[in-house]
């Protein structure tokens, strides 16, 4: 999960810090709200602070300041520096198969039975999917 801090907003809180990594990141435990008649246990999480770097439209660039949390706490075999630059690629897949199940899929799963079948009708999703979104920049 990736925050970016706004003013105002639950962006803004801070986890209590437990330890602090060589990297610059730390581990923390985050306050889960109390729902009467559930349990809730705490999540450890790594957090990752940084300023990303945004290319607007116009060319213009702005830094911004972003926090990363993540249940990945091995600093050691996931870099801090490599989880920021590994989330915008995977946003942007997030964000796809979000669209695809929203528009394309309008709430029905794929029928296939067999892995041959399911690899043909995703491949046929994402070449339509690829093909509208072309359209529609092309629009405009």
């Amino acid at each position: 999960m990736i925050s970016r801090r706004c003013p105002g907003s639950a962006a803004r809180r801070r986890p209590t810090i437990q330890r602090r990594l060589p990297d610059g990141s730390y581990l923390a435990r985050p306050a889960v709200p109390y729902r009467a008649g559930h349990r809730y246990g705490t999540l450890p999480v790594r957090v990752i602070e940084a300023r990303i770097t945004v290319t607007l439209a116009d060319a213009a660039t702005r830094r911004e300041p972003w926090r990363l949390v993540t249940s990945l706490l091995d600093h050691e075999r996931h870099s801090a520096g490599e989880l920021v630059e590994l989330y915008h690629p995977r946003w942007q897949v997030e964000t796809t198969y979000f669209s695809i199940k929203a528009t394309m899929l309008d709430g029905r799963v794929l029928r296939s039975r067999s892995v041959p079948g399911l690899d043909q009708e995703v491949y046929a999703l994402l070449a339509t999917y690829q093909a509208l979104i072309r359209t529609a920049a092309d629009a405009f």
